[in-house]
């Protein structure tokens, strides 16, 4: 989500802001993604692996 264009956000812009409003504006768009259905959402594309990991299990 990071990366994600619901996020509206560049790189830097991104990196501009302070911890606390990353995970602020992060929560939101996961808020976003999980009303709209997404029934699993992802930070960064490196937590991919371990997602598609347990859903194997």
């Amino acid at each position: 989500m990071e990366g994600s264009s619901e996020l509206g956000l560049s790189q830097s812009e991104y990196e501009a802001l302070t911890e606390a409003e990353q995970e602020k504006v992060c929560r939101q768009v996961s808020e976003r993604f999980r009303a709209a259905g997404a029934q699993f959402v992802i930070r960064d594309p490196k937590e991919l692996p371990a997602l598609i990991r347990a859903l194997g299990e």
